[in-house]
């Protein structure tokens, strides 16, 4: 199976978080989900502004693989 995948920049990312923090109130302890995780950045990034609980999803077992190892290096 070939999987289509698209990385999100770190200016989007950032962006995305902002506007839902700042503007929603919709991270800081909050449980939550990023569907599609990849590496892992918007997940470790709402870890970053305090959501009580970050879960990362992904059908792609390389980039879950990652996504831990880039959690385990931001504890």
């Amino acid at each position: 199976i070939e999987l289509e995948q698209y990385p999100t920049g770190p200016h989007i990312a950032s962006r995305m978080l902002y506007t839902a923090e700042n503007s929603f109130g919709d991270v800081t302890n909050k449980v939550v989900a990023d569907f599609g995780c990849g590496c892992g950045t918007l997940g470790l990034a709402a870890a970053l502004l305090d959501a009580e609980h970050v879960v990362g999803l992904d059908i792609d077992s390389q980039s879950i693989g990652i996504a831990s190892i880039n959690a385990e290096d931001l504890e």
